[in-house]
Order: structure tokens, then sequence, then C-alpha cells
């Protein structure tokens, strides 16, 4: 948050705070709870930071680059 700060001037001093977003969902975690939601995915685009979808592909580090997840589920 220090190093955010130092490009944001929101006044956010904790991650919930920060508006629309930042709410520490890791990719992870959303497909595990996707998978027992018992819903069918039957869409899902994830969005890099600047462009750098290839990043979003490596299981190790797409964490670190994916910035937004457009998910469609069905029951």
């Amino acid at each position: 948050m220090n190093v955010r700060a130092k490009f944001r001037s929101d006044g956010a001093k904790s991650f919930e705070e920060v508006p629309g977003g930042l709410n520490r969902m890791s990719i992870r975690r959303f497909e595990k709870l996707v998978a027992q939601s018992g819903f069918e995915m039957t869409h899902c685009r994830y969005q890099c930071i600047r462009g750098m979808d290839l990043l979003g592909r490596l299981p190790f580090v797409r964490e670190l680059f994916i910035n937004h997840v457009v998910c469609e589920l069905k029951c």
C-alpha cells in the first residue's frame, strides 16, 4: 500500500478501501469457489495488466499479472 500511495491519491490505507477492487481474491481461490459452487462456467476471460496476456497463462506468475476476470456461470 505504501508503494501504491506514490501513484494513487485516493487516500486508501488498506486493500479493502480501494474503490472498485483489491479484495484479495486470488485466481486460484476464485476457481476453487466456482468449482465448489455447482455452477457451470460457460465463459471465462482473464485480463492481464498492460496486455501481458501471455504471462496470465503461466501457472506460477499468473496471480501477479491477472487483474480482471470476466466469467459467465450457468446453473
